[in-house]
């Protein structure tokens, strides 16, 4: 099987693009590592070519109307069809197949003769072209769109902060390579990619351009030169609907929040590009809503970090309603979530849950504090012991003949010495067990109904 060349050893060494060419730039961080960086040296690295790709993708955002930014888009379920101007000005086009992990690769220097090897090389290619083919499924995960759009709104400004720039930058080039590393293990969130052990990627025959065996028939960014867009299918380009023109615009019906309601009401970052999706549920639910059906429930399926969770929100914020949400699990029970009705006794038992001997022995810290309140490391066996008579005491006080008793009769009435703060511990213990059952008869008394 064909060995996956695309993180070589050699793609590590090339200069990286500005504006993290600075020298005031580490090429390693150990602090800025994605979260499928397990490995026991934890280590990201800025790699040139997946920077370049991902700088260029950002290009397609900020000037969608630069016909010579190169072009996105897709071809079925399966095949990523991209245009990537590249730095030396040829003109690099990708076919990736999601389901094979290869690519088909040309170069073009001129539009009207056909494409030039794409050689993954150390002195040929970057394979920064087949980067740019991967990002849409590298975008798929929650973290690394989180990244790129945090990156993104710093290209934006002219990059003020490198170290900021660069810690997203950490990230999602640990991303994509782990995700490339380790697809076999990652599940959804992987990436399969396969590239020939020569470097050799294979070229477009000219049968199969002429025939439209490649044309896209969704563009989601740019236009494009070489390939030609589906005519079956006809042009669907991917638009971007404004927050302005989203928010609150599907208002169900006519009430106004509580101050508490409209704190929950999300408010959509900048870089969040509202999907489609997200736009049909909110126009489904508005127009339902004087229906005899009105849609209101509706579920989000996909693998992590295709944006459910972002969707949601975005869905609450396009409806004018909070967001609440409810984690669950295997073992959550109906009454977590509905509540349930639970039996109150007339009088509330107010008495101390007294720590054991066994408590006191093992741990006298933990049981102090379940007198007390107070966490006292240094505390000692026989100051607990203390304290717990003390408290008991107190509670016995509460309830029957003790009710008016002082420390000193209560010691008396159980056979506590009249004086001395040290006690026979013998005594002491009497002294306990007949509190216990004090606390024990008065729990009994409560219980009887009246």
């Amino acid at each position: 099987m064909a060995a996956n060349k695309i993180f070589a050893s050699w793609t590590w060494n090339r200069k990286l693009p500005a504006p993290f060419d600075d020298v005031s730039v580490n090429v390693k961080s150990s602090t800025h590592l994605s979260t499928y960086n397990t490995e026991n040296t934890r280590t990201a690295s800025l790699h040139a070519a997946t920077l370049s790709a991902i700088l260029q993708r950002m290009e397609l955002h900020i000037t969608p109307e630069d016909e010579n930014a190169g072009a996105v888009g897709t071809q079925g379920d399966l095949l990523y069809t991209v245009e990537y101007p590249s730095k030396t000005g040829e003109l690099h086009t990708v076919v990736f197949n999601r389901k094979t992990g290869k690519f088909i690769a040309g170069r073009y220097d001129d539009l009207t003769q056909p494409p030039k090897p794409y050689v993954l090389k150390e002195n040929e290619q970057s394979g920064t072209a087949l980067f740019f083919a991967l990002l849409d499924i590298a975008l798929e995960d929650e973290e690394f769109m989180w990244h790129y759009n945090m990156l993104l709104e710093q290209k934006r400004m002219g990059f003020p902060d490198l170290t900021v720039a660069a810690e997203h930058a950490y990230i999602l080039c640990d991303n994509l390579y782990r995700r490339v590393k380790k697809a076999d293990t990652l599940g959804g969130a992987g990436i399969h990619v396969v590239t020939p052990t020569t470097g050799n990627i294979p070229n477009f025959t000219a049968i199969n351009l002429n025939r439209g065996a490649y044309n896209p028939d969704t563009v989601l960014f740019g236009k494009f030169k070489v390939f030609t867009v589906s005519q079956n299918a006809g042009k669907k380009r991917r638009m971007s609907i404004a927050h302005e023109d989203f928010i609150g615009k599907y208002v169900l019906e006519e009430r106004t929040l509580t101050e508490k309601e409209q704190q929950c009401v999300p408010v959509l970052p900048n870089w969040y590009v509202v999907p489609d999706e997200v736009v049909n549920i909110c126009k489904h639910a508005q127009q339902t809503t004087r229906s005899s059906r009105p849609m209101r429930n509706f579920l989000l399926r996909g693998n992590a970090g295709t944006g459910k969770t972002e969707g949601a929100k975005a869905i609450a914020a396009g409806l004018g309603l909070p967001y609440l949400h409810l984690t669950c699990s295997a073992n959550t029970e109906i009454f977590d979530i509905m509540g349930q009705m639970m039996p109150v006794s007339q009088k509330q038992n107010t008495m101390v849950e007294y720590p054991t001997f066994e408590d006191i022995r093992m741990d006298a810290a933990t049981a102090y504090f379940k007198l007390t309140g107070e966490y006292n490391e240094a505390i000692t066996e026989d100051e607990v012991y203390d304290k717990l008579l003390e408290v008991i005491a107190e509670d016995a006080r509460k309830f029957g003949d003790f009710a008016d008793m002082t420390d000193k009769e209560i010691g008396k009435t159980i056979l506590m010495p009249k004086s001395s703060v040290q006690y026979n511990r013998n005594v002491a213990l009497q002294y306990i067990r007949k509190m216990m059952e004090v606390h024990t008869e008065v729990n009994e008394k409560q219980k009887k109904p009246k």
